[in-house]
């Protein structure tokens, strides 16, 4: 109490101290004595909200590769990048890199066979946005596996994974469904014995698209959630 006492005498001047205002004046810090308003100027802001966090530029230039093919699809700017060296092969989306050759053991073969293992028998899978064909090459080595369903935007990418990853899509295996298109519309064709009967799904999508709405009610990672049975696993990148 005594703090507050000593602020606001501090800040209060006597009333013989206030000079006159008429009625058309307004009141301002001439006027009323009082100097601990912000004037409400404006400031330049020299923040630099776009640097990026980390400093992950010079990894992200790849020196040493040189472009196989870089081509627009319908949906966006695709782009195949090959090293002399040990023939690694990478893959960027709009100036973004998505996955190289040498990444498989590291990402597609770990975030699969890992979550694999919380589950007695692998029958039922969904991977989403895995359009280079990685991760269903995994998923199909489960002897159990009855069916295996992969959501991908773009089906540029899966051709052209094939032409230069040479991963198969498996478009002759029936145990294989691909659903090409947008997600969010995807979601909502799937048949209704979809919905809680999966095992494991894998979710290989930007936190963006992952927040992207289905319903009114749901988001994209809240609808592949939808599809998983009581027992199932979803392992997202």
């Amino acid at each position: 109490s005594d703090a507050l006492s000593y602020a606001f005498n501090d800040i209060t001047v006597d009333e013989s101290e206030k000079l006159p205002i008429s009625k058309d004046e307004t009141c301002s810090v001439e006027s009323c004595g009082i100097d601990y308003f912000d004037t409400l100027e404006k400031e330049e802001d020299e923040l630099k909200y776009n640097q990026q966090t980390c400093a992950n530029k010079e990894i992200m230039t790849f020196p040493g590769y040189f472009m196989l093919e870089g081509l627009k699809t319908h949906y966006q700017q695709l782009n195949f990048a090959f090293r002399h060296e040990d023939g690694d092969i990478c893959m960027d989306l709009e100036d973004t890199v998505q996955i190289c050759s040498t990444y498989r053991p590291h990402y597609h073969e770990f975030s699969s066979h890992f979550a694999a293992r919380f589950i007695d028998s692998i029958k039922r899978v969904v991977f989403v946005g895995g359009g280079d064909s990685m991760m269903l090459h995994e998923i199909l080595k489960y002897s159990s596996l009855e069916k295996v369903v992969g959501l991908e935007l773009d089906q540029t990418v899966v051709r052209k994974s094939f032409k230069y990853f040479r991963t198969q899509a498996h478009f002759d295996d029936s145990r294989v469904e691909w659903w090409f298109g947008d997600a969010t519309k995807s979601l909502l064709l799937l048949p209704k014995d979809y919905w809680g009967s999966f095992d494991l799904v894998i979710v290989d999508l930007s936190e963006t698209v992952m927040a992207f709405s289905v319903t009114e009610e749901l988001d994209v990672f809240d609808a592949l959630a939808l599809l998983l049975n009581p027992g199932g696993v979803m392992v997202k990148n």
